[in-house]
């Protein structure tokens, strides 16, 4: 089935000129004349040789057996048919030496040809389609065929504790650029054994004319998942076009495969205001057979920063916040990168102790501030961050007065984020900022010290080897708290790809009742595999429009559980697991009475936040919330929530600290 097809492919190629294809039918042709001259030769002479008395012709087998003895076996009949053997023969040798030769040749050069231009086809299964080549490509390529990395392992049927690998198999690429660039830069990226496992397609980014042509091609249906991540041509204005085609995607693959896990389809937006209101929309894709996965680069690396559990970034609140204190974040550009820190700063930066929160984006282009404000208008009712707007960059005297007054202020906790478009001035910036936000002799302390992060494309190359390894990585230089972040080798953590906090969610959204299922005599009994597969139903009846307030509650913890002098550690084994579990029991046993109020009025603050990027609004013509027009009645200060509530909060505080346990998570104090 495979060779008819490529064969079919073979011949309908455009490239494979008419000369050539008629050369080919008059091979075949004269090799029909040939065996048809060869046979009615030796029938002849077969009519008067009795040794074929015992063969009937309509046995054609046999009597071509019988006719070639005859030939061999009767000199007196050699003399009559010498000429017309020796025609015959050359004839042959003429077709099947030349004719086929060159044909064959032809057929094999333009074969090889197609292949390298990925216009041939391939039986796969298991395999991991990626569509587009992009500045991300490898890294999801080395991530599927070196670390064999499990990005489903959320999935309910995956274990929970311990490192799951998928199986192997290989990747098949998709994409509109030319196929032999593309392999001469994946060889030039990758070691050669990975690129072997590789299988290239070429064909065009909109498949809306033909779906199932190209679907087919891909081998869709027994794949495994599917990353739509947009060639280099598309950067930045691929957004619809990615979703058109994972649209067709879905479709073709709800018609074809069974029902159990839903098929992952994982699309990539480049622009952060794109990927702000892909989430705001419910494409109505079918979660009971496929799932869309949308993601963005720039937020994932946010995310990182201050939202992982296990970051080795410095926090926003890197010392313990006391009266009159508060943090102050400080982006210098407002690229895809600075506008995705900014989004992660509001979504994490509510505190218990301390002033308001306060962000400075910095700008030299006031669109990129108006678009920010249109897609969040309701950031001015938020009661615990202030945001403010200053044109120009970190290098104007306005901005470089203002860092150095707040690195000189006990009170702020600053961090400055060098965000330019540029890794180059990016990193002339932020090795440039006022001397006051560097540490020297006069320090007294590090947690007074501002912290820096720089935008880099390839950060560890950049910023490590040789005299710049010596210039930032040694604690003594003025450099000791800078970090770069954002590059490329590392592209989107696979945590940000998986929903295990909308799993939890959904679990604890539904059984209000969930602290008694949370205590110290039941530990044991804990059905956390339970949980999840109930937590998975209930996720897959829901859109994913109202799931993302899920997906981000994870990266306040840390914050949380940092005020509480708590830290996350990944549990390595069930029983681990279980034997620590009982530590949450005594942290949650801590919040009561006033702290808990606190906490509560904190995470009402962090919920706000939260629904006010998610583009809702204080109720104004409804009283009550209304999720298609964006209206909510609790977007109001804590103050004035009802006591059920405040309730609420309380509760959705405390259950915080368990969302940890269905994600393999145990809580530690920090040492």
């Amino acid at each position: 089935m495979r060779i008819m097809k490529n064969l079919k492919i073979l011949w309908n190629d455009v490239s494979f000129n008419r000369s050539v294809k008629m050369l080919g039918l008059v091979m075949a042709a004269a090799m029909a004349l040939f065996v048809a001259l060869w046979f009615l030769g030796v029938g002849i002479k077969a009519e008067v040789y009795q040794g074929t008395a015992g063969c009937h012709p309509m046995n054609l087998p046999e009597y071509a057996f019988c006719v070639l003895g005859a030939i061999d076996g009767n000199p007196e009949t050699q003399p009559v048919y010498a000429l017309y053997s020796a025609f015959v023969r050359l004839f042959g040798a003429i077709v099947i030496g030349g004719v086929l030769t060159s044909f064959l040749c032809t057929l094999l050069d333009r074969y090889s040809d197609m292949t390298l231009h990925g216009l041939m086809y391939r039986k796969l299964s298991g395999h991991t389609v990626i569509v587009g080549y992009g500045v991300i490509t490898d890294d999801f390529i080395r991530r599927v065929l070196r670390d064999h990395e499990d990005f489903e392992s959320w999935y309910p049927d995956r274990p929970l504790f311990g490192e799951h690998k998928s199986p192997p198999g290989k990747v098949l690429l998709y994409t509109s650029d030319d196929v032999a660039k593309v392999r001469e830069s994946l060889v030039n990226l990758l070691p050669k054994k990975f690129v072997k496992n590789i299988e290239f397609v070429s064909g065009e980014m909109d498949i809306a004319s033909q779906p199932d042509r190209i679907c087919d091609r891909l081998c869709l249906k027994d794949a495994r998942r599917v990353f739509v991540l947009g060639d280099y041509v598309d950067a930045g204005a691929g957004e619809l076009r990615n979703l058109n085609l994972v649209r067709s995607m879905a479709k073709y693959l709800r018609e074809r495969i069974p029902s159990g896990n839903p098929f992952p389809i994982y699309v990539q937006m480049e622009s952060s205001s794109s990927f702000d209101l892909v989430k705001k929309m419910d494409y109505g894709f079918d979660s009971q057979k496929v799932m869309v996965l949308p993601f963005s680069m720039a937020e994932g690396w946010a995310r990182t920063v201050w939202g992982d559990v296990e970051s080795t970034y410095e926090p926003l609140d890197f010392r313990p916040l006391r009266d009159g204190d508060y943090v102050h974040l400080v982006v210098g550009g407002l690229s895809n990168f600075g506008r995705a820190l900014a989004v992660e700063a509001i979504r994490v930066a509510h505190y218990v102790a301390g002033e308001k929160t306060r962000i400075t984006l910095v700008d030299p282009q006031p669109d990129r501030w108006r678009s920010l404000v249109a897609s969040y208008p309701g950031l001015h009712i938020l009661p615990d961050i202030e945001i403010q707007y200053v044109e120009g960059d970190l290098q104007s005297d306005s901005a470089r007065a203002l860092l150095a007054d707040e690195a000189r202020n006990r009170h702020c906790l600053l961090t400055i984020a060098v965000c330019d478009d540029s890794p180059d001035a990016a990193l002339d910036i932020a090795l440039n900022l006022p001397r006051e936000v560097y540490p020297d002799s006069r320090t007294s302390s590090q947690e007074f010290v501002p912290r820096v992060l720089v935008r880099q494309d390839h950060g560890e190359a950049k910023l490590s080897g040789g005299e710049s390894d010596r210039l930032l990585q040694k604690a003594e230089t003025r450099y000791a708290y800078l970090q770069p972040f954002g590059w490329q080798e590392q592209g989107v953590p696979t945590w940000c790809l998986q929903r295990f906090s909308v799993l939890a969610g959904s679990w604890f959204y539904k059984h209000k009742d969930w602290e008694n299922v949370f205590v110290n005599d039941r530990v044991e009994d804990i059905d956390i595999d339970g949980m999840r597969r109930e937590a998975f139903e209930i996720f897959k009846e829901k859109p994913m429009s109202l799931l993302w307030a899920n997906v981000y509650t994870v990266d306040n913890l840390a914050t949380v559980l940092r005020q509480l002098g708590l830290k996350a550690v990944r549990s390595g084994t069930e029983k681990d697991f279980r034997r620590d579990m009982r530590a949450s029991l005594a942290a949650r046993e801590k919040l009561q009475g006033s702290l808990l109020r606190d906490f509560a009025r904190a995470e009402h603050n962090r919920w706000m936040a939260d629904r006010v990027l998610m583009g809702y609004l204080p109720h104004l013509p409804s009283p009550t919330k209304n999720d298609t027009y964006r209206w909510h009645d609790c977007l109001v200060g804590f103050d004035k929530l009802s006591e059920e509530n405040v309730r609420k909060d309380e509760s959705s505080v405390k259950s915080r600290i368990f969302t940890l346990a269905m994600m393999g998570y145990h809580i530690e104090p920090i040492v």
